[in-house]
């Protein structure tokens, strides 16, 4: 049986040397000046590092409630926008709407004002045209027809009854039915017997109230009796209505309300009569 060997005691290492000693004494010496002057700086810089931190936190936080907030006013403040731009077209469509009526309105009374002027014009120069016309026409039919019965036709009512009897004659003529020398002959023969005899025509001048049931005879100085409203002429037994082609340029010798007056007083309508 052999025997154990023992171990020195300088070579175990767990009983302390010098060394140990030594090395324990130098790692108080550095606990101790870390404790003292090294920690205590980075605990305090770490601190402070934290509440710069905490800090930034509660700026972050501050920050997100006011932008928030912002966010909210925008929103509010883009919806009232919103609402009043909404209002603004709506004004707008009414304005213009009411811009459109009124222009509409205008251009319609406008329109209504140049037609009834172009209305009294056209009247205007078509009454113009017709007493030139009469003048005209009346001229050469009372010349060619004192020729044709070989006495003069100077006296006034003369004249005037052979116009409206030449007049009503050359309306009652179809236009396009013959030529105007085959209808000619046919209205001046209807005027000499107007003319033919000359006691007869100048008898007949003045036309008394009653004479024609009905009538009344034209005022002197040519105007209109008020109430009647049909032209008579006594020497052709003709009248003529308002409307009627030569009503504006005829002078009247007696007067009639209605056509139906008229007829009962043995009258004709002017252009109803055919030609012979």
């Amino acid at each position: 049986m052999s025997t154990p060997q023992l171990i020195p005691l300088e070579s175990n290492f767990l009983v302390p040397n010098g060394t140990f000693f030594v090395e324990l004494i130098a790692f108080a010496i550095m606990f101790g000046i870390l404790a003292k002057w090294i920690i205590p700086p980075i605990n305090r810089a770490m601190e402070a590092r934290q509440e710069a931190i905490r800090a930034e936190f509660a700026q972050l936080d501050e920050a997100k409630a006011e932008a928030a907030a912002s966010k909210d006013e925008y929103e509010a403040q883009l919806a009232d926008a919103r609402k009043e731009a909404a209002q603004i077209r709506e004004d707008a469509r009414a304005q213009a709407t009411t811009i459109v009526a009124e222009a509409r309105d205008t251009a319609t009374a406008e329109q209504a004002r140049i037609a009834e002027a172009g209305k009294s014009q056209i009247e205007a120069e078509r009454q113009q045209a017709a007493h030139s016309l009469r003048a005209d026409v009346g001229g050469l039919a009372t010349g060619l027809a004192g020729k044709i019965v070989g006495e003069s036709l100077e006296d006034d009512a003369r004249q005037s009854r052979v116009i409206e009897r030449f007049l009503a004659d050359l309306e009652a003529a179809p236009v396009a039915a013959a030529p105007v020398p085959a209808t000619a002959p046919a209205t001046f023969a209807a005027t000499e017997e107007a003319l033919v005899p000359a006691s007869s025509a100048t008898s007949s001048e003045a036309v008394d109230d009653g004479r024609f049931e009905g009538a009344v005879q034209a005022p002197a100085d040519g105007s209109q009796p008020e109430g009647y409203l049909v032209k008579g002429n006594a020497d052709s037994m003709l009248y003529h209505a308002p409307g009627g082609r030569w009503y504006d340029v005829t002078q009247a010798e007696v007067w009639f309300k209605t056509e139906d007056d008229a007829i009962k007083a043995g009258f004709t309508k002017a252009g109803t009569r055919k030609s012979s």
